[in-house]
């Protein structure tokens, strides 16, 4: 007769359903709960470091070129990507399965080359012969849609009795993670090539944000709610989060006009042999004049007028955002880690943890600047380049039908061979 409690089975059935679980047993330590393995001093004392150390890295980053921003924004989301993919790495099981790996790298490259085929293509036309470039742009969906089907077909072929539960699940997660990291992860190339500053304003908030939020929950953590955030993150304070966001919308505010002050922050770069110099600055970088609400002067004796830039007010929202949504960003990874018994997604960073507990909150912030520019800022006009790729799709005589049309319009008379 067994002596396990019902307790007992059920941790023990858990273990054995986990694969994350036999990889790391115990569940994420936190000082709430005296897992703290140092003095709060000297954890405060590593992250710092190591953050600042970061902030040096992205300011570096930003002054090395478009080009090489690009290729290690691509590096940083196929590490961030393998982190998540390894939550439930099963070794035992993946050893019968020889080709199983390779069925994820397979959607994960089919979803890259559908998100990023096109916009590399329009980004080196002029460094890619006519050919290449016209046949790329015709058949670059057709290449992703191969590709995605041979590795649907090749996951099938697969399968294996013994462990289609366990092949199906990887299946479900590789989907979700590659539609989690390259799904909204791949918006930032378009910010990066519409301007730096898109790149780096949202950025710099969400790396205030997590700073401030930190040291706000340090000193006055729980001193005036006693409660936690989240219980998924039992650090997380009402305090640090309170705290942070007014900390965020102030350093915003500020940081936005010190910012916009070159070219190179502010101008696009629309192809490869592009320079980023002398562009049609965006009246949102330009100074501005805005009209004061009467009770504002009125009750405060303010003027009548305040001189901005409308780059400051559109930073609130870009702030507000950072400090409200894009946490959640941060307690989705948390609950991740938590259901498969993980501290961190990797230990790149020395008190930070993996890529990925870095990007989890700049994802949402991502995707959202996209939408937010796109919509409100800049309305992603029409231009040359983006007009000829179109017109390079369309057969001959339609290309003459169009050409006919130009010269009618313009009043020129045009003969065709």
């Amino acid at each position: 007769m067994s002596n396990k409690s019902p307790a007992t089975d059920s941790l023990n059935n858990n273990t054995r359903d986990n694969p994350a679980s036999k990889k790391t047993p115990n569940m994420p330590t936190n000082v709430a709960d005296g897992g703290n393995k140092g003095s709060l001093f000297q954890k405060m004392f590593r992250r710092s470091v190591v953050g600042i150390v970061m902030i040096l890295w992205w300011i570096l980053v930003l002054y090395i070129g478009h080009d090489l921003i690009l290729a290690f924004t691509i590096i940083i989301q196929l590490l961030g990507w393998k982190e998540v993919i390894n939550v439930r790495y099963d070794l035992n099981k993946e050893k019968n399965l020889p080709y199983f790996r390779t069925c994820s790298w397979g959607i994960l490259f089919a979803s890259m080359s559908y998100v990023y085929a096109k916009p590399f293509l329009y980004y080196f036309k002029p460094a890619l012969p006519e050919y290449v470039y016209k046949t790329g742009l015709r058949f670059a969906r057709p290449f992703s849609y191969t590709l995605y089907v041979c590795v649907l077909l090749a996951f099938i072929l697969s399968l294996k009795r013994d462990t289609l539960k366990y092949q199906f699940t990887q299946l479900t997660w590789t989907l979700m993670t590659t539609l989690l990291v390259i799904g909204q992860s791949h918006f930032v190339v378009h910010n990066i090539l519409g301007g730096l500053i898109w790149a780096v304003l949202p950025h710099s908030l969400i790396i205030c944000n997590d700073i401030m939020a930190y040291f706000w929950g340090v000193a006055f953590g729980k001193k005036f709610i006693p409660y936690s955030l989240t219980p998924l993150s039992p650090n997380k304070t009402w305090e640090g989060f309170l705290g942070a966001m007014v900390s965020t919308l102030v350093f915003g505010f500020f940081l936005a006009p010190y910012i916009t002050t070159s070219d190179w922050i502010v101008c696009p770069k629309t192809s490869f042999h592009s320079i980023v110099m002398g562009c049609d600055w965006n009246p949102v970088f330009l100074p501005t004049d805005y009209t004061l609400p009467l009770f504002l002067q009125n009750s405060f004796g303010f003027e009548t007028t305040i001189n901005l830039l409308p780059i400051q007010i559109h930073a609130l929202f870009f702030a507000l955002f950072a400090s409200v949504i894009a946490p959640f960003g941060g307690f989705l990874a948390s609950g991740m880690k938590r259901a498969y018994g993980l501290d961190d997604f990797s230990d790149i960073f020395p008190g930070h943890g993996g890529l990925f507990d870095r990007l989890d909150c700049h994802l949402l912030m991502v995707t959202f600047t996209y939408i937010y520019v796109t919509t409100f800022i800049s309305q992603a006009p029409l231009t040359v380049t983006g007009v000829t790729s179109m017109l390079y799709t369309l057969s001959t005589s339609e290309q003459v039908v169009i050409l006919e049309t130009l010269c009618k319009n313009l009043g020129y008379v045009c003969t065709f061979q």
